[in-house]
């Protein structure tokens, strides 16, 4: 499927996409994990991303990474961006189908928002765009009042590290992207975040491909040709993701209590990242995605091992799971949502594959947006010939 982002966004502005040979994502792999009999389609061939100044468009392959996307985007200009994850390796088809949240959706929305057409190919083989598609199917492969500025995100990222003394202690790190320049945002910093001591030393203005690699870790000054290296930065071995949505804000009695749970047993991280701003423009029915206006932020909970065997594995999952259980309180209720992109078979899966089943967790996912993508797979496929164990099953 091509999508076609209409957002070519100039570092406040963003390039649309259109988007083919839309997949699904899955951050703990349905697919593997299915024991059904699969036909499972490879789309690493189908990498091509063409952008077109004048329109302030791109066409992209499923196939492409997001690395492969704003490689794309930057050779083409210096001033232009997509908004979308931060992980360059991750492919677009599954991130935009997901949503796709990143670091410049406060401004921007998810990459979601931005497709403005697709071409795919429907069950029985016909390939279709937008128009000949129809305006729900269109919806379907889409995502499946703050005070601050929407140019700038904070995010948090949360981990468990060693005092003086050798003990545990939390460690919060503040990843920052402010579109704009650092006359303009420090007097933004000193009237919200005084509490940080922001100096002008400790920002760095650069262009939005510089961001993209920075914020994935690399060194200041690494070439833009890292974003089409599908291997780089894949360690080897095993890792376990959940996620939340956070809708009121949490005391500093819960903060304390949080810290003292995720010390104990086999630490992982935590990520809060910020919505609000364009994202609480956007009704929830506009796509698949609902998670919109009243959501503070998003939580994912990361756990990451080497060693093989159950015991290390078990030590990980149980850090995980008494944590998420903990969660409980201070996250999103009825359902306790979750993010699509990070995937999580814990939820849900269908073993039988009914829609009563497959609405325990699509309701997480989707929340009432659920019943219209099960009505829409009823219509393009009936036979469910595309599945996996938390794909979308017909109503009834």
């Amino acid at each position: 499927m091509t999508l076609s982002t209409n957002t070519l966004y100039k570092t406040s502005d963003s390039i649309p996409l259109w988007h083919q040979n839309l997949n699904i994502s899955s951050y703990l792999n349905a697919l593997l994990m299915s024991k059904l009999q699969l036909f499972v389609a490879k789309t690493i061939a189908c990498k091509k991303v063409k952008v077109n100044l004048r329109r302030g468009t791109a066409w992209v392959q499923a196939g492409a990474t997001l690395g492969e996307l704003f490689y794309g985007i930057a050779k083409e200009s210096s001033s232009l961006g997509f908004p979308a994850g931060t992980c360059p390796t991750i492919g677009v088809g599954g991130h935009f189908s997901g949503g796709g949240q990143g670091e410049m959706m406060r401004k921007f929305g998810l990459s979601a928002d931005n497709v403005v057409d697709a071409i795919l190919v429907k069950a029985n083989g016909e390939i279709v765009n937008r128009e000949s598609m129809g305006e729900d199917l269109f919806w379907a492969i889409r995502g499946g009042g703050d005070k601050l500025q929407e140019e700038l995100t904070i995010r948090i990222i949360i981990t468990v590290g060693t005092n003086a003394n050798g003990g545990k202690t939390i460690r919060a790190s503040f990843q920052s992207l402010f579109l704009g320049t650092i006359d303009q945002l420090m007097p933004l910093m000193e009237e919200s975040f005084p509490e940080l001591g922001l100096e002008v030393e400790n920002c760095k203005e650069m262009s939005w491909i510089e961001s993209v690699l920075y914020l994935n870790g690399e060194k200041p000054g690494e070439s833009i040709e890292l974003l089409l290296d599908r291997s780089h930065n894949l360690n080897k071995g095993f890792f376990k993701a959940k996620s939340d949505y956070v809708k009121n804000p949490i005391s500093e009695t819960g903060l304390e209590a949080i810290w003292k749970v995720m010390q104990i047993g086999e630490a992982g991280i935590m990520i809060w990242t910020p919505y609000g701003g364009k994202m609480s423009e956007i009704l929830p029915s506009e796509t698949p995605f609902p998670h919109r206006a009243g959501i503070l932020f998003n939580i994912q909970y990361y756990s990451k091992w080497n060693e093989e065997g159950n015991v290390t594995k078990v030590k990980h999952l149980d850090w995980i799971n008494k944590l998420y259980y903990f969660m409980t309180t201070f996250v999103s209720k009825n359902p306790r949502a979750a993010y699509l992109n990070y995937r999580d078979l814990d939820i849900g899966i269908n073993i039988v594959g009914t829609f009563a089943q497959a609405k325990v967790w699509g309701e997480k996912y989707f929340k009432g947006n659920f019943k219209r993508l099960a009505v829409i797979k009823g219509e393009v496929d009936p036979e469910n010939y595309f599945k996996n164990e938390q794909s979308i099953m017909a109503s009834s």
